[in-house]
């Protein structure tokens, strides 16, 4: 399979590779909030400095990064402020949450694919498509929310605990400089399985327009196409390809704007 160039003269070709400009290389798991955060400034100050203008075109969002991009970090600068002895002043520090969105689908023989009781050991380890970093994503599978499931979710040293919504989303607020998690789902009396156990690497989505995010999102969405960490096109990513383009009514084709578009879209990042 070739890749196709996007239409829109103004998005960048999937596989343009490292873009930017400045002293900060990124490394993998990065994203502009983590770097913003260690190096003492607010996110959208350096999103939205012009040393920074070409990364913030081609990238659109602060967290698809790629390993290699580059972007101006400036040193901190010292402000000085008047006021009154023997008074209480305020200072409010410019800050917005960083929140995790997950949703949770069920799997194939909880939507009519096949029934649960005649699932073999096989089947029952099909994996749930999660819009996070599942390993041992299945096929595609249909969309299908999962609401009500409990699950403990382990961010750094915070471990948080609750239930999958009624469109089977999790929204959390993450620590700052959070690169690792796990979420473990209780699906006693719902799945053969009993329970799940899905490791998620926050800030290591690739932008959307790169193989390698291309990739990431298919497998997030079920579509299994090989080693998600390299350039290559696979077989396999050229079935994924396809399976995906004929599930989203796209028809025949390639790696297109409209297919990255969708993608994006039905991802949601």
């Amino acid at each position: 399979m070739t890749m196709d160039n996007p239409s829109n003269p103004d998005s960048p070709n999937p596989g343009k590779g490292p873009v930017g400009q400045g002293d900060y290389i990124v490394r993998a798991g990065d994203d502009l909030f983590s770097i913003a955060y260690d190096a003492g400034h607010d996110w959208q100050h350096l999103w939205n400095l012009g040393a920074n203008a070409d990364l913030k075109r081609i990238r659109e969002h602060p967290n698809r990064l790629l390993p290699g991009d580059r972007l101006t970090v400036p040193a901190i600068t010292i402000k000085q402020v008047s006021g009154t002895v023997d008074a209480q002043h305020k200072f409010r520090v410019k800050n917005v949450p960083l929140q995790l969105l997950l949703r949770i689908m069920k799997p194939p023989d909880l939507t009519g694919q096949k029934a649960a009781q005649e699932t073999d050991q096989e089947d029952a380890e099909e994996a749930l498509n999660v819009t996070g970093a599942d390993p041992d994503a299945p096929a595609a599978q249909d969309d299908t929310p999962w609401a009500g499931v409990d699950y403990t979710l382990d961010i750094d040293s915070v471990t948080l605990t609750g239930q999958t919504d009624g469109d089977g989303k999790i929204t959390v607020d993450l620590p700052p400089g959070a690169t690792l998690g796990t979420l473990r789902l209780n699906l006693a009396g719902r799945h053969a399985d009993g329970s799940r156990t899905i490791p998620l690497f926050l800030g290591s989505l690739a932008p959307h327009h790169e193989l390698t995010g291309i990739k990431q999102r298919l497998l997030h969405l079920g579509f299994d196409c090989g080693d998600t960490n390299n350039q290559d096109q696979s077989d396999a990513f050229a079935a994924a390809v396809q399976a995906y383009r004929e599930k989203a009514g796209l028809g025949a084709g390639g790696i297109d704007d409209p297919l990255i578009n969708k993608l994006l879209s039905d991802h949601g990042s």
